[in-house]
């Protein structure tokens, strides 16, 4: 079981579309597809809410790609925050596996590595 903060998730979308691509034992490679998907699925929920929260503060939202901006200026601009800290701190579970990645055979970026903290263990 894995416990992560809505912020990590976010944080590990991209980790995670690395690992997607990369050459992996079919074990962990299906293990990754999975996880990845109910990952992308929750930060795809997120995101929407984060956007929500600005919206509702009197933000901006870009109708091209769905992102928004709030002004710093905006009056509702620190209860936007404040908001969206609350939702990045909330917690989710999950109920699969560390992904055991192979230390001697897996090039990746420290970054990325950061990024997968929660969810990875090198083997």
């Amino acid at each position: 079981m894995i416990k992560v903060t809505n912020k990590q998730i976010l944080q590990a979308q991209g980790g995670f579309a690395v690992l997607a691509k990369s050459e992996l034992p079919i074990k962990v490679a299906f293990q990754v597809a999975k996880e990845s998907r109910e990952i992308t699925t929750d930060a795809t929920l997120v995101n929407a809410l984060t956007v929500k929260v600005i919206e509702e503060c009197g933000g901006v939202v870009n109708s091209l790609d769905g992102s928004a901006t709030i002004a710093p200026t905006n009056p509702a601009y620190k209860d936007a925050i404040s908001r969206i800290e609350e939702l990045m701190a909330i917690e989710q579970t999950y109920e699969f596996e560390l992904i055991k990645l192979p230390m001697d055979t897996l090039m990746i970026k420290p970054e990325i590595l950061l990024s997968l903290e929660p969810f990875i263990e090198m083997v």
